[in-house]
């Protein structure tokens, strides 16, 4: 019988390539890794988990009423015991009042993001899809002008979708504030 044993050739560029093997990096883990050398990229990020979380937990930690107003304590500085931020000319704390605000915004990012990213997805498709189905789902036949404001004419429309869902979860929402 001839023998099998593979040659030190043969040895070595099979652990090259399990060496290489085991150090190949897939595209999330390439991507991950460029982020983490990007210095702006994770300041950012960690700004606005910080504004998220301001947002999401600042009222709850405070606990204070934003419209509460002590005229015994106008206009403190910010730092000033019991007010990180200070007062304003009525004696509210102004921290809880930044608190609400980004709160305020969070629900208007998030009212947009679940009414328009679908319309824009549907809108996407139905171009790619074209014919009846296309025509159909971007505009009504008396509107379908030239390509350009195929895109422009939907985009209108979903704002105003955009801002009746608004306006409909405030009105929800509001008494919740």
């Amino acid at each position: 019988m001839a023998d099998v044993t593979p040659t030190h050739l043969e040895t070595w560029n099979l652990r090259v390539a399990e060496f290489e093997e085991s150090q190949r990096v897939g595209p999330a883990r390439a991507a991950l890794g460029r982020m983490r050398r990007n210095k702006l990229l994770l300041l950012g990020t960690a700004l606005g988990l910080i504004v998220l979380g301001a947002g999401v937990f600042g009222p709850i930690v405070s606990g204070a009423d934003p419209a509460f107003q002590s005229f015994a304590n106008t206009l403190l500085p910010p730092g000033s015991e019991g007010y990180l931020l200070g007062t304003d000319h009525l004696g509210r704390d102004l921290a809880v009042r930044v608190f609400i605000g980004i709160r305020v915004s969070l629900m208007v990012a998030a009212a947009v993001l679940v009414l328009l990213v679908p319309r824009v997805w549907a809108q996407l498709l139905a171009l790619l899809l074209g014919g009846l189905v296309g025509l159909c789902a971007l505009t009504p036949p008396e509107l379908e002008p030239s390509a350009p404001e195929r895109l422009v004419v939907p985009l209108h429309r979903s704002v105003a979708v955009v801002l009746f869902g608004f306006a409909v979860l405030l009105f929800v929402a509001l008494p919740w504030l």
